[in-house]
């Protein structure tokens, strides 16, 4: 039998699989179609051809959706997989039977693995951008009916345009691309793909450090609406930048775990603070929108707020609070004045109290903290001399040389030459060179 002959025969047995079962018929040339074009197989798409034509699938492919549950894994966790079958086959029936009036050549199926139903659109004659602002219309129309069919949070990604069928897996990357901010836009909203730079607009290290240090003058202000006022301004800041879910995730628990940190230099209690950390950082895991992550971070800085007073004994809390901010910053230019005004005391009778407290002078603790920190980077070596005086808070490497000497007996370039040569002698004494 010629291999026409066999397409023929093909056809015809489609012909009575759709008279007896068009559903299921449908459901297994979508999936085939749908799957073949995102992921770019032109020879399995040649093969069906003839039958797609007779089904009236769309030839061109101009614009991909990407429909998602909200919350998907999270509402499936404690599910078996008949239930998150059931949830996605809600939502790819639905996504159909809405499209069969708003765009009835649409083309919708599921993908094996995913939570996504996936939609491919042809917009006829229309150019790029009137092509691109129809089907973001499109999705919108969609989504509000999807969510009032089922009483279900939906998102939907839509792509840029597409002019060729070989790049309509870029097409399909792009919708789900533009699910990734789904996170800081929050449930229900249609996402256009953008092309964005990430390292101008995330968040720098040292906004870490502004954000730790006004917590910190809430904290000594012991004003709740100043620290609520810190967090709100990080998350808006979050909520402004092109970033996906884990990208603000971890910036946040960095910024926690700064803020816990210092609590902890402050001499709150260790163990209630990286316990109730961990707690955070699960459930933080577990977390759907950045509002929701807003509100569970608010409650837990509020709690830390509420136990400084059990942990921390009220007359002599001003000055520990200096004491962990030096320690915590103080590569930063931290003054002596700066430091009493923190505190609420003069200069004259902070500086008295601190060495009462801690028998040093605040100077001597902080040439202390700084050097201890240098010895770390010298160790390290990665960064010369200069650039390590720096790093620690000194404004010189001169004047950085005299208090390394004043403090260890020896400069920097000795310290890290007593190093290197104690770390080569232990690496020759564990290769056996030395009993040679």
């Amino acid at each position: 039998m010629s291999k026409n002959q066999k397409l023929n025969e093909m056809r015809q047995v489609t012909i009575c699989v759709k008279k007896e079962n068009t559903d299921v018929f449908f459901d297994l040339l979508s999936s085939e179609y749908v799957n073949d074009v995102i992921y770019n197989r032109p020879e399995r798409l040649q093969h069906i051809r003839p039958i797609l034509n007779d089904m009236n699938f769309i030839r061109e492919v101009h614009i991909v959706l990407s429909v998602v549950v909200d919350n998907f894994w999270e509402i499936c966790e404690f599910k078996n997989n008949a239930y998150r079958y059931s949830l996605k086959r809600i939502l790819l029936n639905q996504t159909r039977n809405i499209l069969s009036t708003l765009y009835p050549s649409a083309i919708a199926a599921t993908l094996i693995g995913t939570d996504k139903v996936v939609v491919l659109i042809n917009c006829g004659d229309r150019k790029e951008k009137e092509a691109e602002k129809y089907a973001y219309s499109l999705a919108e129309q969609l989504k509000t009916k999807i969510i009032e069919k089922t009483k279900v949070s939906v998102s939907i990604g839509v792509s840029n345009y597409c002019a060729s069928m070989e790049s309509v897996w870029l097409a399909y990357e792009q919708s789900f691309l533009a699910l990734n901010n789904s996170f800081a836009s929050g449930n229900g909203k249609v996402l256009k793909y953008e092309t964005y730079q990430y390292s101008q607009n995330a968040m720098k290290s040292d906004d870490v450090s502004v954000i730790v240090k006004q917590f910190v003058e809430a904290m000594s202000s012991r004003d709740p609406v100043f620290c609520m006022g810190c967090v709100n301004n990080m998350f808006q800041h979050l909520s402004g930048i092109f970033a996906d879910e884990n990208y603000i995730k971890s910036y946040v628990a960095f910024v926690l775990s700064e803020i816990v940190q210092y609590c902890t230099r402050l001499g709150m209690d260790a163990d209630y603070l990286s316990k109730s950390l961990i707690q955070l950082i699960t459930s933080m895991l577990r977390t759907g929108t950045i509002s929701h992550l807003h509100q569970e971070i608010s409650e837990y800085l509020m709690k830390i707020f509420d136990r400084l007073d059990a942990d921390v004994s009220p007359s002599l809390r001003p000055i520990h609070m200096a004491h962990a901010y030096i320690e915590q910053f103080h590569s930063d230019n931290i003054c002596l004045k700066d430091m009493a005004e923190m505190s609420g005391y003069s200069e004259a009778y902070f500086s008295r109290l601190f060495k009462k407290t801690y028998h040093e002078t605040y100077v001597t603790f902080l040439k202390k903290c700084r050097i201890e920190h240098a010895k770390r980077l010298l160790n390290d070596g990665k960064q010369n001399i200069e650039e390590i005086a720096e790093a620690v808070g000194f404004k010189s490497a001169c004047y950085f040389n005299v208090c390394f000497r004043e403090l260890t007996g020896q400069t920097p370039s000795e310290f890290r030459s007593a190093r290197n040569y104690l770390t080569i002698t232990t690496n020759e004494l564990y290769a056996g060179t030395l009993y040679k």
